[in-house]
């Protein structure tokens, strides 16, 4: 599977599809533990902790479980909140541990992570900003030969960058209220609510469907809509490929992407063959290894290798 410029964002990637091979099996465990709860209960409504305990419990080397209370305290739509809440803070955790990785990477030490998830006043701070700074060292061997195949990934999405932008400050705001405020709703909150309001149509976030959320009043309790938290983790799944295609002609993308193929290749240095055609094949080999897209200029990116002592002749 081809991969991207940096290998940041494949790591970042691959977590957020990872957080959801873990959450769906759970989710649609725990429905189909509700019903069965409910039934025994229904059929046995003198049950003993213990006897629902020996039922459902036991040999999952897990203790102090009440699963009673599930029955009687917990409806599935808290359930699915509570679950909302899980992958937004985790969604968080994962798209600013990678701002703070890309940062690292691209040698800006003028910017903060922030940047990478703020429009900022588009002069000295800001996501414009940081793609602008990695792009003023660019590279030709990366503009000419990988950057126009990066640009063409499926979730690549330039001319929607800002709303993009507002989208996560709203569910930012939102995760935020939940976890300092007692899911109030805040001025912030509200702030970002109305800002993302405005472009948070299909076509506007050129979406299927618009994202769901829900109405906000300052002061008055919020409420996660899973489906809507699903939605928004492809809006950060976006937002890192966007940016990452974006820089993907810079300097500090060659010395990633020649990182990437010395790690995923022999350490034995290759010699090219004296054919050009099977030079070609051994280029786009390391490429591929490396989860590269096949390079267009094929002899630049030899030569690129070539001066970083990755082949030789």
């Amino acid at each position: 599977m081809v991969g991207f410029s940096f290998p940041e964002t494949n790591i970042a990637t691959s977590e957020i599809t990872r957080l959801f091979d873990f959450v769906w099996p759970t989710a649609i465990a725990l429905w189909n533990l509700r019903w069965q709860v409910d039934g025994f209960l229904n059929a046995v409504p003198n049950a003993t902790y213990e006897d629902v305990a020996s039922r459902f419990v036991v040999g999952s080397d897990i203790h102090g479980a009440d699963i009673r209370a599930m029955h009687t305290n917990t409806t599935w739509i808290d359930q699915k909140a509570r679950f909302s809440e899980f992958i937004l803070t985790n969604a968080f955790a994962i798209y600013e541990s990678w701002a703070r990785s890309m940062i690292a990477s691209s040698n800006i030490s003028t910017m903060s992570d922030r940047n990478l998830y703020q429009e900022g006043d588009g002069v000295s701070s800001g996501l414009s900003v940081f793609i602008s700074q990695v792009n003023a060292s660019p590279s030709s061997v990366m503009t000419a030969s990988f950057k126009p195949q990066f640009l063409k990934h499926k979730k690549v999405f330039i001319p929607q960058q800002g709303n993009m932008l507002k989208c996560y400050k709203y569910f930012k705001e939102l995760r935020n209220c939940h976890i300092h405020n007692g899911g109030k709703a805040d001025q912030r909150l509200l702030d970002s609510y109305n800002n993302f309001h405005l472009v948070s149509s299909p076509s506007a976030m050129h979406t299927k469907e618009r994202i769901e959320y829900y109405p906000v009043t300052l002061g008055e309790k919020t409420e996660l809509s899973l489906r809507g938290v699903v939605g928004f983790c492809d809006i950060i799944l976006r937002l890192m490929i966007t940016i990452d295609a974006q820089i993907s002609g810079s300097k500090a993308a060659e010395v990633s992407i020649l990182s990437q193929v010395k790690k995923c290749n022999s350490p034995v240095r290759l010699t090219l063959n004296s054919d050009k055609n099977r030079a070609i094949g051994q280029i786009n080999k390391l490429c591929r290894n490396a989860n590269l897209p096949k390079p267009l200029m094929t002899e630049m990116v030899s030569k690129l290798f070539i001066d970083n002592g990755l082949v030789s002749r």
